[in-house]
């Protein structure tokens, strides 16, 4: 069994999940309303990683399972924190998170390029003069410096404007009292990462004794150019805590030859902590001693699943949801049946296959409701204009120019739904 649902589609804005699991979320509440959510940008302006000219934050709650849906103001000012069993509540964020708005309009007129700014604007990246860009280089910072994508309506920057993302500190956000108020702590110094992604939106997980693991990734900053780059190899790393968010210390991830970034955790019932990794190839690791140590990753037979999420069902079976990008495009999801020692990947579930290939089909989140059915969330992408000189018959190579538009989708389904491909 399965059926599907819209749930946010704005005409001239574009809504996004493909951010999630480092921001966005989904949480099935006590009382079985299901809150997600996501971000949203006007089409019109920049809106990629590192500007969102026009850009906000929905959250929408379903008290009907999944089937409507109605926008809520949301009770958390970043993420959907994690709950401990005491009811703390806990998140990670960024500096770049909490710039006050005025410090950072005057930071950019300073440097001459104030009408990037606008009220509304989110700055992801750090933006400077593009005159600037080889005095940023010899500082050793990584500079972003591509304005067009690969469609001429694929603009990522102004053309007088570079960006940078030099990661700084990583904070710890502590509520006592439900959310009323907050503590924060400075807890991780990841200034010597040339690039640095936390995947708490949809990655992050409280084990039975309330240890707090957060999948992270990032590339060691080198002082000078090797092979080209400052940037090193990605590494995955988990952020741990043992004391409900107070402290954390960074763990490494045994490397392999594959090039993993963005990843999300799962608890398993038998007491296994399953990690899976974003990659062509998409690859997964354990630990049996609750974070604190970790296997070297191996391949799922997944391919192309990303961005992804996972989700241990009451079966004691895992699914692994993630965003299918190659033709037809769509969202997937496969199970394993022993604690991600393997993953049935014949039977892959198909969620939605009608999207054209497309980057900005976003990853899902999972939640499972109490009949035992699946709800995912996720965004899907249609061309926003069809043009003369586009070519959308199936049966040929398919070529397409049109700007994407994003909307917000959903599926409610049952474990032993099967759609396979073809």
């Amino acid at each position: 069994m399965k059926w599907d649902v819209d749930i946010y589609d704005r005409p001239g804005w574009n809504a996004y999940t493909y951010g999630y699991p480092g921001g966005g979320g989904i949480r099935l509440q006590a009382n079985g309303d299901i809150i997600v959510k996501f971000e949203s940008a006007d089409a019109s302006g920049y809106n990629d990683d590192f500007l969102f000219d026009h850009f906000r934050r929905v959250t929408m709650q379903s008290s009907n399972g999944g089937r409507s849906w109605t926008e809520i103001e949301s009770p958390w000012a970043y993420h959907i924190p994690l709950e401990l069993s005491d009811g703390t509540l806990v998140e990670i964020v960024d500096d770049r998170q909490l710039t006050p708005r005025n410090e950072q309009k005057a930071r950019l007129e300073a440097l001459g390029i104030g009408h990037v700014w606008h009220d509304d604007c989110m700055l992801s990246w750090d933006l400077w003069p593009a005159s600037m860009t080889e005095q940023l280089r010899a500082e050793g910072r990584v500079v972003w410096d591509l304005h067009v994508g690969p469609t001429p309506d694929q603009r990522y920057l102004p053309d007088d404007v570079v960006a940078t993302h030099d990661p700084t500190h990583l904070f710890s956000r502590v509520s006592n009292d439900g959310g009323a108020t907050w503590s924060l702590s400075k807890v991780v110094d990841v200034t010597g990462y040339g690039h640095f992604g936390c995947m708490f939106g949809g990655g992050a997980i409280v084990l039975p004794d309330d240890t707090i693991l957060v999948p992270c990734y990032g590339g060691i900053k080198h002082a000078e150019l090797i092979d080209g780059d400052l940037l090193g190899p990605l590494q995955i790393l988990v952020l741990r805590s043992e004391n409900s968010g107070k402290s954390f210390e960074l763990i490494e991830v045994p490397a392999s030859v594959q090039g993993y970034n963005e990843s999300c955790l799962v608890y398993h019932p038998s007491g296994r902590v399953i990690c899976l990794l974003r990659a062509e190839e998409t690859g997964c690791c354990f630990s049996d001693d609750g974070g604190r140590t970790w296997s070297v990753p191996r391949d799922t037979g997944i391919r192309g699943g990303y961005p992804l999420s996972a989700l241990a069902l009451e079966s004691g079976a895992i699914i692994c949801g993630y965003a299918h990008r190659r033709f037809p495009g769509g969202v997937r999801a496969t199970l394993s049946h022993d604690a991600g020692e393997t993953w049935d990947i014949d039977n892959e579930k198909i969620l939605n296959d009608s999207c054209l290939p497309s980057s900005y089909i976003g990853g899902p989140g999972s939640v499972q409701l109490a009949d035992g059915s699946i709800f995912s969330f996720y965004n899907l992408v249609k061309p926003e204009v069809v043009r003369q000189e586009d070519i959308v018959d199936l049966d040929r190579q398919i070529t397409l120019t049109p700007r994407w538009h994003s909307y917000i989708s959903g599926s409610c389904y049952t474990e032993d739904y099967i759609r396979t491909p073809g």
